[in-house]
């Protein structure tokens, strides 16, 4: 027995180590580091109220107004404004200021999902009190992650046409809404897909592999010794 029992814990560890994956939970992105897809909103007509587009592999609608808003000329308060500098829309925003939400309904659910973005803020505070709130639900409408930007990583701009990257990873193919509004809140590009994550490098490779073959030499001396 004494002969078979380290080298099945040594194997058993191993494959362990090899096999088992790693928890995910959702994350708020603040840079884009999203592997797939990413569209501007520059086939919209600037200064135009909408109630429903469809772009690639993804449908935006509003969900507690009738319309929003492809950003001709576009107000932050004191976080500056978005202008277009042409007919093109410069970006997506929400019709009004009380509670206003923009939809985005993906084709095919996604893992990650984010976009640049901005909000309005006057003294400090977002505009009439509501905060800048990115939430995402799988098929069946179930939260899978929500985040009030202002609060978790808030956004200050003066410059026109600034912003920043917000967006959110829930490590597996479940996101089919992305939800984003709040008080007049403001999308230039979105980007959806998954993040990318690191390979691990040769080195690191090569000095486990010199542990493990430490490990088995090890085994064998006391196998050779016991007998």
């Amino acid at each position: 027995m004494r002969r078979t029992f380290i080298p099945r814990c040594v194997a058993a560890a191993v494959a362990l180590c090899l096999a088992t994956p790693v928890a995910h939970a959702q994350s708020l992105l603040t840079s884009n580091t999203i592997v797939g897809t990413t569209i501007d909103f520059s086939s919209l007509t600037a200064d135009t109220f909408l109630p429903f587009a469809s772009l690639t592999g993804v449908t935006i609608e509003p969900i507690s107004d009738l319309e929003f808003y492809a950003v001709g000329t576009y107000g932050l308060g004191d976080n500056g404004s978005w202008t277009s500098p042409g007919g093109s829309a410069t970006g997506v925003g929400t019709s009004y200021g009380f509670a206003s939400f923009m939809r985005f309904t993906f084709d095919t659910p996604i893992s990650a999902v984010g976009g640049f973005v901005n909000y309005c803020v006057s003294a400090g505070f977002t505009c009439n009190g509501f905060s800048a709130t990115m939430r995402v639900f799988d098929v069946d409408f179930n939260v899978l992650g929500a985040y009030d930007v202002d609060v978790d990583a808030p956004i200050s701009t003066t410059a026109n046409n600034d912003g920043a990257f917000r967006g959110i990873d829930v490590g597996n193919a479940s996101i089919k809404y992305l939800d984003w509004g709040g008080s007049y809140v403001t999308m230039g590009d979105l980007s959806y897909g998954t993040v990318s994550t690191v390979t691990p490098e040769p080195a690191s490779l090569l000095l486990f592999g010199t542990g493990l073959v430490s490990v088995v030499g090890i085994v064998r001396r006391r196998r050779r010794g016991a007998e």
